[in-house]
């Protein structure tokens, strides 16, 4: 089911809105440039030594670059492949996190793929200037794959399913490849520097950022060891602690229905599951259906059916 969360909605409006505005003005002149060269100049990301826009005119890196650089691309393809990313992996990280949360890990990654892309091109004496959302989305399909290391991915133009933990792999090797054999115009350091942002900010600093939790107060099994995953097949052990309460065969003589038990508790990693809790999923199933629910709601479903 197609659906957009607000920030991810907003998100997509800004990069749009953007792109537009620089085809709309593109034959536009600004302080004696081209409206795209004059976006370029003050909103790209600008090495630390500076940019030589044409003879006469430079342009300097200003710190805030790093977040205005997320939202300008430069063609339709790029934006298309960057927002389709924000799409895929942030409506589901917006609705596990909270929009506050999701919007700081978004500009957040996007401001650590900057930073290396900035160091490292100046060491190898890049002088181009970089755009796009491409940092702050590898953010996210890390973030995602922290928390979903085992979901099955169709990445074109494979087109066969594939755990979301060897995409990520493998995207990072086609980037440190890339960005050590070629010029070929991306700024694939800046792919690596979101990834990694995406993946400290999730193992490392969870409770720095508030990310160690849903709005329902638990981790999902697996979500914080990306790498252990990996090289490491642990049998998964249930997570619930569940009392039964049963009538008393001694008082009550009328008892006949071996089914009837009384739920008295459920606790998902530590924290209680109340029967509101469980009633919100299920209006939620009845009002939209069951692709509506995220992950997590589909989880405590799924778990809570198996013990009842």
């Amino acid at each position: 089911m197609f659906r957009l969360t607000k920030i991810v909605k907003t998100l997509l409006v800004i990069n749009a809105a953007v792109f537009f505005l620089e085809m709309l003005f593109n034959g536009s002149i600004i302080e004696t440039l081209p409206f795209k060269i004059w976006m370029t100049k003050w909103f790209a990301l600008i090495p630390l030594d500076g940019w030589t826009v044409r003879p006469g005119i430079t342009s300097d890196f200003h710190i805030w670059q790093l977040i205005t650089y997320q939202f300008l691309h430069g063609d339709f393809w790029h934006i298309f492949f960057n927002m389709f990313m924000l799409w895929m992996f942030g409506t589901e990280l917006e609705q596990f996190w909270g929009s506050k949360k999701f919007l700081r890990f978004y500009l957040i990654c996007g401001v650590g793929a900057g930073i290396l892309h900035i160091l490292i091109s100046s060491a190898l004496g890049d002088i181009a200037p970089a755009i796009g959302a491409s940092g702050s989305v590898y953010g996210l399909l890390f973030g995602f794959i922290m928390l979903n290391p085992d979901r099955r991915l169709i990445v074109f133009p494979i087109f066969i399913p594939l755990k979301a933990k060897w995409i990520g792999i493998g995207m990072v090797v086609l980037s440190v490849v890339g960005g050590i054999s070629g010029n070929d115009g991306i700024a694939h350091f800046a792919h690596i520097g979101g990834g990694l942002m995406g993946f400290l900010l999730v193992k490392l600093l969870p409770s720095k950022f508030g990310l160690e939790r849903n709005n329902y107060g638990y981790t999902p099994p697996n979500s914080g060891n990306v790498v252990g995953n990996i090289f490491n097949k642990k049998e998964k052990q249930n997570p619930y602690s569940i009392t039964w309460e049963t009538p008393s065969q001694t008082n009550n003589t009328n008892y006949s229905e071996p089914n009837s038990y009384n739920l008295k508790e459920i606790y998902v990693d530590g924290q209680r599951i109340s029967q509101e809790m469980l009633d919100t999923i299920i209006d939620k199933i009845s009002q939209s259906g069951y692709a509506s629910l995220t992950e997590q709601e589909k989880y405590i479903l799924t778990e809570v059916s198996k013990q009842i």
